[in-house]
């Protein structure tokens, strides 16, 4: 079953999981919505990002990236990632 959680109540952060471990799949799959914040992630495994709308800030090992509707971001296992949006973007991701 798909769900959405919301990540920090203290802000708009939210992800709907479309596969993942509960699958049995060694992947995770699935669309973040980030309404204007921003939050600090330590990727534990690669991941993947593509913008289907807004704006997406990311800064990845001290890189600042800025993403827009068509475009991807990768992130490397191990990378220190801050993530962020000065409007509302929505993104599909994935993980391995």
């Amino acid at each position: 079953s798909v769900s959405a959680f919301l990540l920090n109540r203290s802000s708009d952060l939210y992800y709907r999981e479309l596969i993942g471990a509960d699958s049995g799949s060694p992947m995770n799959a699935g669309f973040m919505t980030i309404e204007r914040c921003n939050f600090d992630w330590d990727v534990g495994i690669h991941e993947i990002y593509y913008i289907i709308e807004g704006t997406l800030t990311v800064t990845i090992d001290g890189k600042v990236y800025t993403a827009y509707p068509g475009d991807s971001i990768y992130a490397p296992k191990g990378s220190k990632v801050a993530f962020g949006s000065p409007d509302k973007v929505k993104v599909f991701y994935v993980t391995y």
